[in-house]
């Protein structure tokens, strides 16, 4: 006769050296880790509390950085263009996928093909032209983020090739910018 015995799953050994498939995979670990952001300043911008135009790259914004940052700022005056890293902080709900716009005549994309507030981490980014830099105030043109939204990193942006200066976009996006700019 045969005994059965039971192996818990912690007490197998894995053939040839792996390592037991029972052990914890670290990327699960770390996509299961919150990281908590704290503002380095907030976005001042007149008008635009509740909703902004995207393409409205002329629009002008000042983002105040808290007194503690400030020294953060040194030599910032010297880029023509800054990365502003900021939170959707007014985002009501979170899709995967969205027509862009919300028109019609846009396709459905993944959420991580669009701009768009509504992803599953409140993050924005834009590419703005740095005016001026007086104490701890920048003044910027083309933000698109709402009066009072919390920026959480600023980073030069230098125009080497690791920003690509090749690049391609998809068809829809390029019609929607056409569309955009046609109308100006």
């Amino acid at each position: 006769m045969f005994k059965k015995t039971l192996i818990k799953k912690t007490d197998r050994k894995a053939p040839c050296g792996r390592k037991n498939n029972a052990e914890k995979n670290p990327a699960k670990k770390d996509a299961e880790t919150i990281y908590a952001f704290k503002p380095v300043g907030f976005v001042r911008r007149e008008g635009a509390s509740e909703s902004v135009d995207w393409s409205d790259l002329g629009a002008t914004s000042r983002i105040e950085i808290l007194p503690r940052y400030a020294p953060a700022l040194d030599g910032i005056e010297e880029y023509s263009h800054i990365i502003i890293f900021f939170v959707f902080h007014k985002r009501k709900t979170v899709k995967l996928t969205q027509r862009p716009e919300n028109k019609r005549c846009n396709p459905e994309v993944g959420i991580f093909c669009t701009n768009s507030e509504k992803r599953p981490n409140p993050l924005g980014m834009t590419v703005v032209k740095l005016l001026k830099a007086v104490g701890n105030v920048l003044t910027v043109r083309g933000l698109d983020a709402l009066d009072g939204t919390p920026v959480i990193d600023i980073k030069p942006y230098a125009g080497f090739e690791e920003e690509a200066p090749e690049y391609h976009i998809p068809d829809w996006l390029m019609k929607i910018w056409e569309r955009e700019h046609s109308s100006q």
